[in-house]
């Protein structure tokens, strides 16, 4: 047995002498969490070096043998759940790039699968403290081009996530719909598309495949915008979206989307750089506006799924106390007032100011939201504000609406 080394995008955290691996793209559908000796042994896996070689390494390393029978267990089950880069792992990535769809990897989790209990689930977040109720949003004159919402946990902010599809419920006829969402793994550059279609309960939105191809065409930067295709199929930012914007939704037969994942940009704020200057930002953005002329703009809207701050000890700090949660509260208030002035130079000096040490996880979809919509008269109204708050971390999130004021 000659073992291939564990993959090199697998997440990992040490929990007291153990390790637990994750996969961020879900082609496992497990953990793992590993004995401290079996993960050491896994750092002389490299596809070339047999088992044996690998164990008697382990020995030479740390001065105790580890039991070649257990050895080959374990490179079994690494093997069976996806976790080496071998050729199992490869066949699920072929396996995932032929198909049509993305699947639906939250449901049945972070919410119902089914569509009767999904529609009675999201029903109900209108009513739970802190969404709209009987509320409904006030029809308005001043085409609504934009919303932002959240992408956390429908359970632990499904309520705000009401107010902004309300108002898209309300306010737009849009039939194509942009949404960017934040790619907490990575997805390999500023921007990745996907031509697969995003499966929901309540029915399949299809990606626009005319748009993608007009993109390609016009797009001049340096990446490979479907190079990181994979980095959508564990991603909850769009699928929560995808989810709330069926929901709203009376048909989706003539409905398209094109999913964009956005990519970190935050080694912009360290190197003094703005956007406006990234080749491969403003590569994509310029390629996309300009694909978006051959639709009509009354029928094109754009979703952020976006959170704010991130802080206490789930996100490597210490403990936060109410007063301390109350200063982030209000640290993401004047982000969202800046949010608001639709000014990208604006927002992105708002970030330069700490090098976002809030960890706010929307910097890219807003960036990229304000520089889409940057050659329209716009205004953001704040529709809602919320947190989540265990007593040691909080997550910051909102609802907002952009109108064209021209």
């Amino acid at each position: 047995m000659t073992p291939s080394a564990l993959r090199d995008d697998l997440q990992f955290e040490q929990r007291g002498d153990e390790i637990q691996l994750t996969d961020p793209h879900q082609l496992s559908s497990v953990s793992a969490t590993l004995p401290k000796p079996c993960f050491l042994l896994t750092q002389f896996f490299d596809g070339t070096r047999p088992l044996k070689e690998a164990c008697r390494l382990f020995g030479q390393r740390f001065g105790q043998a580890f039991p070649e029978q257990v050895a080959e267990e374990l490179c079994r089950q690494l093997s069976d759940n996806l976790f080496l880069a071998d050729e199992q792992y490869q066949a699920a990535i072929d396996a995932y790039q032929v198909s049509a769809s993305r699947s639906a990897m939250c449901a049945g989790l972070s919410y119902p699968s089914q569509i009767d209990e999904a529609r009675h689930f999201l029903n109900q977040q209108r009513s739970r403290d802190g969404g709209p109720g009987l509320r409904r949003a006030v029809q308005r004159e001043e085409p609504l081009l934009g919303i932002v919402a959240p992408h956390i946990d429908p359970h632990r902010g499904g309520s705000c996530y009401s107010w902004a599809y309300d108002e898209l419920s309300r306010n737009s006829n849009a039939r194509l719909f942009i949404i960017l969402g934040t790619s907490h793994y990575g997805c390999g550059g500023r921007f990745s598309l996907t031509r697969k279609n995003y499966e929901t309960p309540f029915g399949t939105l299809q990606s626009n495949q005319q748009l993608i191809d007009r993109i390609l065409e016009l797009y001049s930067g340096p990446e490979d915008l479907l190079g990181g295709d994979l980095a959508h199929k564990g991603e909850h930012s769009i699928e929560f979206q995808a989810l709330h914007l069926a929901h709203s939704l009376h048909s989706l037969s003539d409905i398209s989307i094109l999913p964009v994942l956005c990519g970190s940009i935050h080694d912009l704020l360290l190197s003094g750089v703005n956007p406006r200057k990234d080749e491969a930002f403003t590569s994509f953005i310029h390629a996309l506006k300009a694909a978006l002329t051959g639709f009509p703009e009354s029928e094109v809207l754009f979703i952020a799924g976006v959170d704010l701050s991130h802080v206490g000890e789930q996100y490597g700090g210490e403990k936060l106390n109410v007063i301390d949660h109350r200063r982030v509260v209000s640290a993401d208030q004047k982000l969202l007032e800046t949010l608001c002035l639709a000014d990208l130079d604006a927002f992105h000096k708002h970030f330069e100011r700490d090098l976002n040490i809030r960890q706010v996880c929307g910097h890219a979809p807003l960036t990229a939201l304000l520089s889409l919509m940057e050659h329209r008269s716009v205004r953001g109204e704040l529709l809602k504000q919320d947190s989540w708050y265990d007593g040691a971390s909080t997550v910051g999130f909102a609802s907002v609406a952009f109108r064209d004021i021209s």
